[in-house]
């Protein structure tokens, strides 16, 4: 029922406001009942308990796509949406209807339903003549009515007996004006309001207070206002030139002073909240606006420099947000990780995004801040070394189920059945490609994540990356990713070729504009102590990361957080079906004890011991993490080299 809930949910957020009601149906034989659930912020774990309730396999489950201001099922109650819904019968091709809808289903064999999708809240006196002049115009039947029920997509149809499936949506991103669908439509006449009760004035009959859903359905506001006025932060954008155009913009729509001020009030553009003269402030700001005595920031003569006082500038002050991986990456933070080829960036980043997910310490010791579900769209490297990866770090963090060997280098390996990484792999995914973008938006929606990684940006940007120009509208919009979304970003991109790019530190060595480095917030920059000098790869996949050992040097910068100490960390990985993994960390330039190295410094402290040694014992000796101690343990227990006695350990006899 996954599709399921993810279209109910989609459609209900769209229009629905908290408090509001969205009602669903069960039938089962002659047996009937509506099913209320209040609107707030568990509405999907709301509908899986409805689904538990009532199986798609016993019943046949109904909604109805209006919201109520009351758990009741009447027009009386109905509350302003944004949603025409019809049956549509015998139609060989529903998406050929004009206007055609914008949601589309196969409710019963060759029968369909539909939604077309408005650009502003209308109310039950203007949804009742305009649907039903919609039916009259495509043929349907006349079921117009504000509380008509439809079968949920993705369900079964029992009134047949085959039982067949609920078909899915299809989107067809049809959106219309209602003034533009009445002439597409005719014959609409409409009907007086009836006085019916909104969910966010219930006390009253709704006539006369001023609300949000009130003045969205009376005027057609702009798509690009909508959007800003529904900000949740003002980080990277221009207060002053933005409210001078929503404020403008609302005003040339015709709006009274009182139903602006009443939209910025509840916006983050109200930086005035909590004050007592809130009012009065924000209606003297848009007086300014409004008269010409604040001028249009944009416009060509206003090039002299603005000033803020104490009070705005400390208003729009970024904060740091804690950490992801505390030392790593900045919580909602967006930044780079950048390296010569072969530097293991994406081994590296592969192994923070498994401990993001599931929550465990990041290479074996630094612990996650923020666990949560995290998204990789990457480029380069093939599904089955992707894979191949992820059974490795898994296996050595200890996440599977269970590992069956096959032979010494082959496992068959269990995977965690909730490890909430979404991969898109190998999709040709361009980041200036607006289809490609929304399809990332869409599932960042749904999944919620905390992290997104695109990997590597030299395959996945078109232009010039020595253009600002063509670059900046692409940062712009990852910089917009953290912003909405209330996520991490990370990109993962190449150093210049070049021997005289040595001399440079950190992101200086970035390949494309200055600007990439100006950009970032939180930033690792990996090197290698025997760094060749190859340049950005021609070819998609980076096969050196398959396998081998290497030590590479981390620099990590944060913006908000200051430089943490640069870091080696050794990587021991085995070839594509060989499932070892080891990596060990320690401050830059000293040694490093690699498995095998710690493994005879074991043995060597066990052979001088005439009693069996303690775990804690070797790690205070050796001062290397008791992980690292005890997969060398299991290694020379496996080759039958040491015993365990007496909760220690000492060599075999053998």
């Amino acid at each position: 029922m996954r599709e399921a809930i993810k279209f109910l949910t989609n459609i209900f957020s769209q229009q629905c406001q908290p408090g509001d009601y969205v009602i669903l149906a069960a039938k089962r034989g002659k047996s009937w009942k509506d099913i209320p659930i209040k609107f707030g912020s568990d509405l999907k774990g709301e509908l899986r308990e409805v689904f538990k309730t009532y199986p798609p396999e016993k019943y046949d489950l109904y909604w109805s796509p209006m919201p109520f201001s009351q758990p009741r099922r009447q027009n009386q109650y109905s509350v302003d949406t944004k949603f025409l819904a019809q049956d549509i019968d015998e139609c060989e091709d529903p998406s050929a209807l004009d206007p055609k809808p914008s949601y589309i289903w196969e409710s019963s064999p060759n029968k369909y339903q539909g939604l077309w999708e408005l650009d502003r809240y209308i109310e039950e006196g203007e949804y009742t003549p305009l649907n039903k002049a919609l039916a009259a115009h495509i043929g349907c039947d006349d079921c117009f009515d504000f509380a008509h029920v439809y079968r949920i997509p993705g369900t079964v149809n029992h009134k047949y007996k085959n039982t067949p499936a609920v078909g899915l949506p299809s989107h067809t991103k049809a959106v219309y004006k209602p003034k533009n669908l009445r002439k597409a439509v005719g014959g609409v006449t409409t009907t007086p309001d009836k006085g019916k009760a909104h969910s966010d004035a219930p006390a009253a009959s709704g006539k006369g207070t001023l609300t949000e859903r009130k003045i969205y359905a009376k005027y057609s506001i702009p798509k690009k206002v909508r959007d800003l006025l529904a900000l949740e932060s003002l980080e990277g954008v221009d207060r002053s030139g933005t409210i001078w155009y929503v404020e403008n913009s609302l005003h040339e729509l015709g709006m009274t002073p009182q139903e602006i001020i009443y939209l910025i009030k509840n916006s983050v553009f109200n930086k005035y909240k909590g004050r007592r003269d809130e009012d009065s402030r924000i209606q003297k700001e848009l007086e300014k606006i409004i008269s010409g005595e604040i001028p249009d920031p944009g416009h060509e003569e206003s090039s002299l420099m603005r000033t803020s006082n104490y009070e705005e500038v400390m208003g729009n002050c970024n904060t740091f947000e804690g950490w992801l991986v505390k030392g790593f990456w900045g919580r909602r933070s967006h930044g780079i990780v950048a390296g010569m080829p072969k530097c293991f960036k994406s081994t590296l980043v592969h192994d923070l995004v498994i401990s993001v997910a599931s929550g465990q310490p990041f290479l074996g010791k630094f612990p996650v801040l923020e666990p949560g579900p995290v998204i990789v769209v990457q480029n380069e490297n093939a599904d089955y070394i992707m894979k191949d990866r992820t059974e490795k770090i898994i296996l050595d963090r200890g996440l599977v189920g269970e590992a069956e060997r096959i032979t010494t280098k082959k496992l068959h390996v269990e995977f965690p059945p909730d490890l909430p990484i979404t991969f898109l792999n190998q999709q040709g995914f361009t980041l200036s490609n607006e289809d490609h973008r929304r399809q990332i938006e869409s599932l960042i929606k749904e999944i919620k994540p905390v992290l997104v990684v695109f990997d590597p940006l030299y395959l996945m940007f078109e232009g010039d990356l020595n253009s600002s120009k063509e670059l900046n509208p692409v940062l712009n919009w990852l910089l917009g990713l953290k912003t909405e979304y209330k996520t991490s970003v990370m990109v993962i991109h190449h150093y210049n070729k070049g021997s005289n790019q040595q001399a440079l530190r950190g992101g200086a060595r970035m390949a494309g504009s200055v600007m990439l480095y100006g950009w970032v917030e939180s930033a690792w920059y990996l090197t290698k102590t025997d760094e060749d000098e190859e340049g950005p790869p021609n070819q998609g996949v980076d096969l050196a990361e398959s396998s081998g050992s290497s030590t590479i040097t981390l620099t990590r910068e944060f913006r908000m957080a200051g430089n943490y100490p640069d870091l080696d960390i050794h990587f021991e990985m085995g070839e594509i079906g060989n499932p070892s993994y080891r990596v060990t960390v320690g401050a830059a330039g000293e040694p490093h004890v690699t498995i095998k190295t710690l493994e005879d410094e074991v043995l060597g402290i066990l052979g001088n011991s005439n009693a069996p040694v303690t775990k804690r014992a070797l790690r205070e000796s050796l001062g290397v993490d008791m992980g690292a101690i005890r997969k060398a343990l299991d290694n020379l227990m496996k080759s039958k080299k040491i015993v365990p006695m007496d909760k220690g350990y000492t060599i075999s006899k053998r």
